[in-house]
């Protein structure tokens, strides 16, 4: 009899199992933004890709990238995002983060906008708030925290998180983000620091 049951057990769920293959999405020539069965959402750069795994949505939410993809993850604490990045592993709960596998040959650049990720190479285990960033270096065999530079991510998204910033450079980082000039007339305010957070506002 408990053979009997195992094997309809069996019967029941290989229609389901069987044949699922991996899910490979894919930018050519321009970005593409969409959205995952949780509700997550992604944007690929130029000629990068991720691949579901063939679980995905079910136990976690696993994939791989090849390129550049920021991904704003859908809140699901029973269900971790793990993003499998050449020896990296970078996973969350629900946050919005970038990862780099494109600009820099050798380099992985995780950055964080919003939230908390989790960067694991090895032993090393990374924590990010918003506004920080990790670069693992395959050649050197190194995870470290770096700080974002212009250009980076969070500059392309115009979210900035000031932490007794001077107000010069503060002017600076704004004015290259938006594409304006930006000067003071005081000069006394360029030493000013200035602590505050903006997450894509208008100038």
């Amino acid at each position: 009899a408990a053979v009997f049951v195992l094997a309809l057990a069996a019967l029941y769920w290989w229609p389901r199992s069987a044949g699922v293959e991996p899910i490979r999405i894919a930018a050519t020539e321009s970005s593409l933004t969409d959205t995952l069965a949780d509700g997550s959402i992604f944007r690929l750069e130029q000629h990068s890709g991720i691949t579901l795994n063939a679980n995905f949505n079910r136990r976690e939410r696993r994939l791989h990238l090849d390129g550049q993809a920021f991904f704003k993850v859908a809140p699901d604490t029973s269900r971790p995002f793990v993003v499998e990045v050449r020896d990296l592993l970078v996973q969350v709960v629900g946050t919005a983060f970038t990862v780099d596998n494109k600009s820099t040959p050798g380099q992985v650049v995780v950055t964080v906008e919003e939230g908390k990720v989790r960067v694991q190479w090895k032993t090393l285990d990374l924590l990010l708030q918003a506004g920080e960033q990790a670069t693992y270096d395959q050649a050197k065999g190194s995870l470290r925290r770096t700080s974002p530079e212009q250009g980076s991510p969070l500059y392309k998204n115009r979210i900035f998180n000031f932490d007794a910033t001077p107000l010069n450079a503060v002017v600076e980082q704004l004015g290259k983000a938006y594409g304006v000039h930006i000067f003071l007339k005081n000069k006394k305010l360029e030493n000013c620091p200035l602590t505050a957070r903006y997450n894509q506002l208008p100038l």
